[in-house]
Protein backbone atom coordinates (compact mmCIF):
# COMPACT_ATOMS: atom_id res chain seq x y z
CA UNK A 1 0.00 0.00 0.00
CA UNK A 2 2.78 2.41 0.94
CA UNK A 3 4.54 1.69 -2.37
CA UNK A 4 1.30 2.42 -4.23
CA UNK A 5 0.94 5.79 -2.49
CA UNK A 6 4.52 6.68 -3.38
CA UNK A 7 3.94 5.85 -7.04
CA UNK A 8 0.72 7.87 -7.16
CA UNK A 9 2.32 10.92 -5.54
CA UNK A 10 5.33 10.71 -7.83
CA UNK A 11 3.05 10.52 -10.88
CA UNK A 12 1.13 13.60 -9.73
CA UNK A 13 4.33 15.57 -9.21
CA UNK A 14 5.76 14.54 -12.58
CA UNK A 15 2.48 15.55 -14.18
CA UNK A 16 2.66 18.97 -12.58
CA UNK A 17 6.21 19.43 -13.86
CA UNK A 18 5.13 18.34 -17.32
CA UNK A 19 2.37 20.96 -17.39
CA UNK A 20 4.98 23.55 -16.45
CA UNK A 21 6.68 23.03 -19.81
CA UNK A 22 3.86 23.22 -22.37
CA UNK A 23 4.85 21.82 -25.75
CA UNK A 24 1.85 23.13 -27.67
CA UNK A 25 2.58 25.76 -30.29
CA UNK A 26 1.31 29.30 -29.81
CA UNK A 27 -0.52 31.07 -32.64
CA UNK A 28 -0.43 34.81 -33.15
CA UNK A 29 0.84 37.37 -35.64
CA UNK A 30 4.17 38.75 -36.80
CA UNK A 31 5.11 41.69 -39.02
CA UNK A 32 8.04 41.22 -41.39
CA UNK A 33 9.64 44.62 -40.99
CA UNK A 34 12.47 44.12 -43.48
CA UNK A 35 13.48 42.16 -46.53
CA UNK A 36 16.50 39.88 -46.27
CA UNK A 37 19.59 41.68 -44.97
CA UNK A 38 22.75 40.26 -46.50
CA UNK A 39 24.73 40.00 -49.72
CA UNK A 40 24.00 38.45 -53.10
CA UNK A 41 25.21 34.89 -53.59
CA UNK A 42 24.88 32.09 -56.14
CA UNK A 43 24.32 28.68 -54.59
CA UNK A 44 23.53 25.15 -55.65
CA UNK A 45 21.20 22.83 -53.78
CA UNK A 46 20.79 19.18 -54.71
CA UNK A 47 17.91 17.31 -53.11
CA UNK A 48 15.41 14.51 -53.57
CA UNK A 49 11.68 15.17 -53.43
CA UNK A 50 8.99 12.59 -54.25
CA UNK A 51 11.73 10.20 -55.42
CA UNK A 52 12.92 12.79 -57.94
CA UNK A 53 16.44 14.24 -57.86
CA UNK A 54 16.54 17.99 -58.28
CA UNK A 55 19.59 20.11 -59.07
CA UNK A 56 18.76 23.68 -58.14
CA UNK A 57 21.00 26.59 -59.11
CA UNK A 58 19.97 29.90 -57.58
CA UNK A 59 21.66 33.05 -58.88
CA UNK A 60 21.90 35.71 -57.78
CA UNK A 61 19.89 36.05 -54.57
CA UNK A 62 20.23 38.14 -51.44
CA UNK A 63 19.78 36.21 -48.23
CA UNK A 64 20.63 36.62 -44.58
CA UNK A 65 18.43 37.72 -41.70
CA UNK A 66 15.00 39.36 -41.69
CA UNK A 67 13.69 41.71 -39.04
CA UNK A 68 10.44 40.69 -37.39
CA UNK A 69 8.13 42.60 -35.10
CA UNK A 70 6.52 40.15 -32.70
CA UNK A 71 2.77 40.63 -32.54
CA UNK A 72 0.48 39.17 -29.92
CA UNK A 73 -0.31 35.81 -28.34
CA UNK A 74 3.09 34.30 -29.22
CA UNK A 75 5.11 33.99 -26.00
CA UNK A 76 6.76 36.20 -23.42
CA UNK A 77 9.98 36.28 -25.46
CA UNK A 78 8.51 37.37 -28.79
CA UNK A 79 5.43 39.45 -27.94
CA UNK A 80 6.06 43.03 -29.01
CA UNK A 81 9.77 42.37 -29.59
CA UNK A 82 11.71 43.36 -32.71
CA UNK A 83 14.30 40.70 -33.53
CA UNK A 84 16.32 39.15 -36.33
CA UNK A 85 15.36 35.72 -37.62
CA UNK A 86 16.92 33.29 -40.10
CA UNK A 87 15.23 31.02 -42.60
CA UNK A 88 14.75 27.35 -41.68
CA UNK A 89 13.04 26.45 -44.97
CA UNK A 90 15.24 26.55 -48.05
CA UNK A 91 12.53 26.04 -50.69
CA UNK A 92 9.53 28.17 -49.72
CA UNK A 93 9.39 31.86 -50.58
CA UNK A 94 8.42 34.75 -48.34
CA UNK A 95 7.73 38.43 -49.10
CA UNK A 96 6.50 37.51 -52.57
CA UNK A 97 3.46 39.67 -53.48
CA UNK A 98 3.05 37.81 -56.80
CA UNK A 99 2.29 34.65 -54.78
CA UNK A 100 -0.26 36.42 -52.61
CA UNK A 101 2.12 37.08 -49.73
CA UNK A 102 2.41 40.45 -47.97
CA UNK A 103 5.22 42.79 -48.95
CA UNK A 104 7.67 44.30 -46.46
CA UNK A 105 5.73 45.65 -43.51
CA UNK A 106 2.93 43.13 -43.97
CA UNK A 107 1.43 40.98 -41.25
CA UNK A 108 1.67 37.20 -41.23
CA UNK A 109 -0.10 34.62 -39.13
CA UNK A 110 2.57 32.97 -37.00
CA UNK A 111 2.79 29.74 -35.06
CA UNK A 112 5.66 29.53 -32.61
CA UNK A 113 7.01 26.31 -31.14
CA UNK A 114 10.50 24.91 -30.50
CA UNK A 115 13.27 24.06 -32.95
CA UNK A 116 13.85 20.91 -30.92
CA UNK A 117 10.62 19.67 -32.49
CA UNK A 118 11.27 21.09 -35.97
CA UNK A 119 10.09 19.08 -38.95
CA UNK A 120 11.27 19.86 -42.48
CA UNK A 121 8.20 21.43 -44.13
CA UNK A 122 8.80 20.15 -47.68
CA UNK A 123 9.46 16.50 -46.93
CA UNK A 124 13.20 16.76 -47.57
CA UNK A 125 15.82 14.75 -45.70
CA UNK A 126 17.50 16.43 -42.76
CA UNK A 127 20.32 15.28 -40.43
CA UNK A 128 19.01 13.87 -37.16
CA UNK A 129 20.41 16.67 -34.98
CA UNK A 130 20.38 19.39 -37.64
CA UNK A 131 17.63 21.31 -35.85
CA UNK A 132 19.67 21.43 -32.63
CA UNK A 133 22.78 22.56 -34.49
CA UNK A 134 20.77 25.27 -36.25
CA UNK A 135 19.49 26.43 -32.86
CA UNK A 136 23.07 26.52 -31.54
CA UNK A 137 24.19 28.68 -34.47
CA UNK A 138 21.29 31.08 -34.05
CA UNK A 139 21.70 31.39 -30.29
CA UNK A 140 25.42 32.09 -30.55
CA UNK A 141 25.65 34.27 -33.65
CA UNK A 142 22.12 35.38 -34.57
CA UNK A 143 20.56 36.36 -31.26
CA UNK A 144 21.48 39.98 -30.47
CA UNK A 145 21.72 39.11 -26.75
CA UNK A 146 24.67 36.78 -27.36
CA UNK A 147 28.19 38.17 -26.79
CA UNK A 148 29.21 36.53 -30.10
CA UNK A 149 26.31 37.98 -32.10
CA UNK A 150 27.04 39.51 -35.48
CA UNK A 151 27.41 43.27 -35.31
CA UNK A 152 24.94 45.60 -36.97
CA UNK A 153 25.79 46.11 -40.63
CA UNK A 154 27.74 42.87 -41.09
CA UNK A 155 25.96 41.82 -44.28
CA UNK A 156 28.58 39.23 -45.23
CA UNK A 157 28.28 37.59 -41.81
CA UNK A 158 24.50 37.38 -42.06
CA UNK A 159 24.61 35.67 -45.45
CA UNK A 160 27.28 33.31 -44.13
CA UNK A 161 25.24 32.47 -41.04
CA UNK A 162 22.20 31.72 -43.19
CA UNK A 163 24.30 29.38 -45.33
CA UNK A 164 25.61 27.62 -42.23
CA UNK A 165 22.10 27.19 -40.79
CA UNK A 166 20.87 25.72 -44.09
CA UNK A 167 23.89 23.43 -44.25
CA UNK A 168 23.27 21.83 -40.86
CA UNK A 169 19.56 21.47 -41.67
CA UNK A 170 19.94 20.03 -45.18
CA UNK A 171 23.47 18.66 -45.51
CA UNK A 172 25.95 16.71 -43.39
CA UNK A 173 29.37 17.66 -44.75
CA UNK A 174 29.88 20.89 -42.77
CA UNK A 175 31.12 22.86 -45.75
CA UNK A 176 29.59 25.22 -48.31
CA UNK A 177 32.77 25.98 -50.27
CA UNK A 178 32.26 26.49 -54.00
CA UNK A 179 34.44 23.46 -54.80
CA UNK A 180 32.61 21.11 -52.41
CA UNK A 181 30.35 18.31 -53.57
CA UNK A 182 27.78 18.41 -50.77
CA UNK A 183 24.06 18.93 -51.17
CA UNK A 184 24.44 22.69 -50.57
CA UNK A 185 27.31 24.92 -51.57
CA UNK A 186 28.18 28.32 -52.99
CA UNK A 187 28.39 28.31 -56.77
CA UNK A 188 30.50 30.32 -59.21
CA UNK A 189 28.84 28.67 -62.22
CA UNK A 190 28.57 31.08 -65.11
CA UNK A 191 31.25 33.38 -63.75
CA UNK A 192 34.67 33.53 -65.38
CA UNK A 193 37.75 33.27 -63.18
CA UNK A 194 39.78 35.45 -65.54
CA UNK A 195 39.24 39.16 -65.95
CA UNK A 196 36.88 39.74 -68.87
CA UNK A 197 36.69 43.27 -70.33
CA UNK A 198 32.97 42.72 -70.90
CA UNK A 199 32.41 41.52 -67.33
CA UNK A 200 34.92 43.40 -65.19
CA UNK A 201 33.16 42.52 -61.92
CA UNK A 202 33.17 38.74 -62.36
CA UNK A 203 36.36 38.22 -60.37
CA UNK A 204 35.06 40.51 -57.65
CA UNK A 205 31.87 38.43 -57.49
CA UNK A 206 33.84 35.20 -57.22
CA UNK A 207 35.99 36.66 -54.46
CA UNK A 208 32.88 37.88 -52.66
CA UNK A 209 31.14 34.49 -52.84
CA UNK A 210 34.23 32.70 -51.60
CA UNK A 211 34.58 35.18 -48.73
CA UNK A 212 31.00 34.42 -47.64
CA UNK A 213 31.70 30.68 -47.87
CA UNK A 214 34.82 31.16 -45.72
CA UNK A 215 32.81 32.98 -43.04
CA UNK A 216 30.20 30.22 -43.15
CA UNK A 217 32.99 27.66 -42.77
CA UNK A 218 34.07 29.26 -39.49
CA UNK A 219 30.51 28.87 -38.15
CA UNK A 220 30.36 25.27 -39.36
CA UNK A 221 33.75 24.41 -37.84
CA UNK A 222 32.38 25.65 -34.52
CA UNK A 223 29.05 23.81 -34.58
CA UNK A 224 30.61 20.61 -35.90
CA UNK A 225 32.41 19.98 -32.60
CA UNK A 226 29.93 21.74 -30.30
CA UNK A 227 27.84 19.93 -27.73
CA UNK A 228 24.35 20.83 -28.93
CA UNK A 229 22.54 18.84 -26.26
CA UNK A 230 19.69 20.99 -25.01
CA UNK A 231 20.12 23.65 -27.70
CA UNK A 232 16.82 25.19 -28.67
CA UNK A 233 15.31 28.25 -30.32
CA UNK A 234 11.93 29.41 -31.51
CA UNK A 235 10.52 27.70 -34.61
CA UNK A 236 8.38 30.31 -36.33
CA UNK A 237 5.98 29.12 -39.04
CA UNK A 238 4.44 31.87 -41.15
CA UNK A 239 1.36 31.83 -43.36
CA UNK A 240 -0.77 34.41 -45.15
CA UNK A 241 -3.64 35.68 -42.96
CA UNK A 242 -7.05 34.38 -43.92
CA UNK A 243 -5.71 31.91 -46.44
CA UNK A 244 -3.84 28.66 -46.83
CA UNK A 245 -0.70 30.07 -48.42
CA UNK A 246 2.31 28.88 -46.46
CA UNK A 247 5.42 31.04 -46.10
CA UNK A 248 8.91 30.24 -44.88
CA UNK A 249 9.80 28.80 -41.49
CA UNK A 250 12.27 30.81 -39.43
CA UNK A 251 14.48 30.47 -36.37
CA UNK A 252 14.10 33.17 -33.74
CA UNK A 253 14.86 33.86 -30.07
CA UNK A 254 14.12 30.89 -27.87
CA UNK A 255 10.94 30.84 -25.84
CA UNK A 256 10.77 31.07 -22.09
CA UNK A 257 8.13 29.58 -19.76
CA UNK A 258 5.28 32.03 -19.28
CA UNK A 259 4.43 33.34 -15.78
CA UNK A 260 1.65 30.81 -15.32
CA UNK A 261 3.96 28.01 -16.32
CA UNK A 262 6.65 29.26 -13.96
CA UNK A 263 4.09 29.23 -11.13
CA UNK A 264 3.19 25.63 -11.93
CA UNK A 265 6.86 24.73 -12.07
CA UNK A 266 7.45 26.28 -8.68
CA UNK A 267 4.45 24.46 -7.27
CA UNK A 268 5.68 21.17 -8.66
CA UNK A 269 9.17 21.63 -7.25
CA UNK A 270 7.78 22.61 -3.86
CA UNK A 271 5.59 19.51 -3.81
CA UNK A 272 8.57 17.36 -4.75
CA UNK A 273 10.68 18.86 -1.94
CA UNK A 274 7.93 18.38 0.65
CA UNK A 275 7.35 14.81 -0.46
CA UNK A 276 11.04 13.99 -0.16
CA UNK A 277 11.24 15.49 3.34
CA UNK A 278 8.31 13.40 4.50
CA UNK A 279 9.87 10.29 3.04
CA UNK A 280 13.13 10.97 4.86
CA UNK A 281 11.36 11.50 8.20
CA UNK A 282 9.49 8.23 7.80
CA UNK A 283 12.72 6.43 7.02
Amino acid sequence: MRRTRVLVRTAVIIGALGVAFPSAARAGSIVLASDFTGEQVHYEFHYTLNNQSVDLLVRPVTFGSVTMNGGTELNETLNGLQFEAYCADILTDVLDPTAGQPDVGGTYDATVSSMSGWQEPNGLASPLDGNLRAAYLYNKYGDSNSPDALVVGDLQGRSALQLAIWDVLYDNDYTVASNSTGSLHVSTAGLTEQTDPNHPNDQAQIDGYNAIAARAQAFLDDVRVADVTGSDAAWIKLSVPGGKIEAQDFIGPKSVPEPGSLLLLGTGLAALTAFRRKSLRRS
